[in-house]
């Protein structure tokens, strides 16, 4: 009710038309299929622009020129109302410009808009928009109150005029919309605007507005799941996230479960229970593989889930949720496909699965949190989640009791293990101390994460069921340690760097002479003049003599029975593809096998 624009247009619906039939069109200028209509709406028009000055023009304190925008604008939505044609609307604003011609107005007037032949459909889609930037600014205010039980219906109006936005910009003809579209760019093209509206707003796909590769504003949504799909979305009893996975390599593959631990409430959140129907329309190409595969159908909605909230996120966060998400990725995808320590699984569903993930980051323009989709080492991946985990929980580890090492033991000494297999690979450091790190996304190189310096923190050194159970493992050696040592000793030494050079000095003048005395130019310069000798006299033979045409005549014998088993060869090949070809293998699975790390 404070909106200006609500009261304006309540003003202007006060006042109905005079005009009737015979007196609006009275030389029957136009073939109007709604004439009563358009000629009760000319006469509402010539009523409000003779009391324009003293009523209308600054209205409740308007300016002139907007309250001449409101009405407008008002018209756009009567004309669509009437249902009126395009013939109907553009006689009505020819009528309209008539009638201003004919009796011109004192004072302020308000003219029509420029008309370029829009549709009803196009008035009311002007209108909608219109009216939403002129409302935004009193619904802003009121998201940004604490107790607004009326939020959610805000949410859902700005949604739909987000989405009606991106319909919008789809048209052949967006630019009748031109100056709607303008102004709503201007207010919302900025990221602080949008980071309010997706704050107030959450789940409603607003931060999409301006993607194009989205035709929708929540394009994962627009589908159900089709009654005879859902048998096949059943829960899978046999699935479950505390199971282990051990290869030979005892625990290293362990999954850890330390509830009060940094990484486990995010990865709580990541795995977080979701509908089933939630993205079909993206997921619906795994629904093959769900039956053996029990549950990948499922993580698939969970990873366009959390690959939705990704994109939305900013800077360090970003970064950061990429690297638990694609740990988590293929920690989950390996306990569905039951891929073991020979790393065998089924390819098909693999590669299906990830040619969804692609697709998704595509369309949420995503390029920063890319995954590795071939030669996946499922072994190595588990490792390295591992590790990064260890780093991520190790501020959390290290601030507890000191009295707390039977409870975390076992975790630092798998993590030594780890520790000593990846630090050579991982950190190429200097005798300054500093090392550079080779492996950002699960590896951190500074000393004070050393699995010892925990082990000593959480008091384990000084405990009797602990005590030497812990190897420590040291930084790999400098890079530059040599150049340091050679500089130092040229300091402190420099007779042992030059032992050696009286001797070469005496050598050289003997050296150079027996240089001097064996060019080895004249020995290659002779072998070649004589092999170019050689070709020419035999090519001379071959040419200009009776034993040349000898030899060709085997040559062409040759090359036909060459030639007949080539074409006998490629022919088996032809056979056998069509054999390939035509067998039946929509029930054969490729399977693949990679090598262990």
């Amino acid at each position: 009710d404070k909106i200006k624009l609500k009261k304006f247009y309540e003003l202007l619906s006060e006042f109905n038309g005079s005009n009737n039939e015979s007196n609006c069109d009275k030389e029957n200028k136009y073939l109007l299929k709604k004439k009563k209509e358009i000629c009760e709406l000319l006469g509402s028009v010539e009523n409000i622009l003779e009391k324009w000055e003293g009523i209308y023009a600054t209205y409740n304190g308007l300016d002139p020129i907007k309250s001449c925008n409101y009405f407008n604008y008002w018209l756009y939505e009567k004309l669509r109302i009437i249902d009126a044609t395009p013939c109907d609307i553009e006689a009505f604003y020819q009528l309209w410009h008539d009638l201003v011609t004919k009796t011109p107005l004192k004072g302020k007037a308000c003219n029509q808009k420029e008309y370029l032949g829009y549709n009803k459909e196009e008035l009311g889609i002007k209108k909608k928009i219109f009216d939403f930037i002129e409302y935004y600014n009193e619904i802003r205010s009121k998201l940004s109150e604490a107790a607004n039980n009326k939020n959610k219906e805000y949410c859902q109006y700005v949604k739909g005029i987000f989405q009606l936005y991106k319909i919008m910009k789809q048209e052949v003809n967006f630019k009748t919309y031109r100056e709607e579209l303008n102004i709503f760019r201007k207010i919302f093209s900025s990221d602080s605007e949008i980071d309010f509206l997706k704050e107030k707003c959450p789940d409603e796909c607003l931060g999409f507005v301006f993607n194009e590769k989205l035709k929708t504003l929540c394009p994962f949504e627009d589908e159900p799941v089709p009654e005879t799909v859902k048998g096949n979305l059943r829960a899978c009893e046999e699935l479950s996230h505390r199971i282990s996975h051990r290869g030979n390599d005892g625990n290293i593959g362990k999954d850890y479960k330390f509830s009060d631990l940094t990484t486990s409430t995010v990865y709580t959140e990541l795995n977080g229970e979701i509908t089933t129907d939630k993205y079909y329309s993206v997921c619906s190409k795994l629904i093959p593989y769900n039956k053996e595969h029990c549950g990948i159908y499922d993580l698939c909605s969970k990873l366009v889930r959390n690959l939705i909230k990704l994109s939305k996120m900013k800077k360090q966060d970003r970064t950061d949720r990429c690297k638990y998400i694609t740990h988590w990725i293929y920690d989950e995808i390996g306990k569905i496909l039951n891929i073991g320590t020979n790393n065998i699984y089924d390819a098909d569903a693999l590669r299906a699965f990830f040619s969804v993930s692609y697709d998704v980051l595509y369309r949420l323009d995503i390029s920063d949190c890319l995954h590795k989709t071939h030669n996946v080492n499922f072994k190595e991946q588990k490792e390295q989640k591992n590790l990064h985990d260890y780093f991520k929980n190790y501020d959390k580890i290290s601030g507890t009791n000191s009295n707390n090492c039977s409870t975390y033991f076992e975790y630092i000494s798998d993590m030594n293990k780890l520790y000593v297999m990846y630090i050579d690979k991982c950190c190429y450091c200097f005798t300054s101390g500093y090392c550079k790190e080779d492996c950002p996304d699960y590896f951190k190189c500074d000393k004070k994460y050393n699995p010892y310096t925990l082990y000593e923190k959480l008091g384990c050194n000084k405990s009797e069921n602990f005590i030497g159970k812990l190897k420590k493992v040291h930084s790999p050696q400098a890079a530059d340690h040599y150049v340091k040592l050679l500089a130092e000793i040229s300091e402190t030494k420099p007779y042992l760097l030059n032992w050696g050079i009286k001797k070469k000095t005496l050598s050289i003048p003997e050296k150079v002479h027996e240089e001097t005395a064996w060019d080895p130019f004249h020995t290659f310069s002779l072998g070649g003049f004589g092999f170019l000798g050689l070709f020419l006299v035999f090519f001379i033979f071959y040419k200009f003599t009776p034993l040349g045409s000898y030899f060709h005549k085997g040559d062409l014998k040759k090359k036909k029975k060459k030639r007949n088993s080539f074409e006998t060869h490629q022919q088996e090949l032809l056979e056998y593809d069509s054999e390939f070809m035509h067998a039946n293998l929509h029930n054969r699975r490729i399977r693949l096998a990679y090598s262990q790390a």
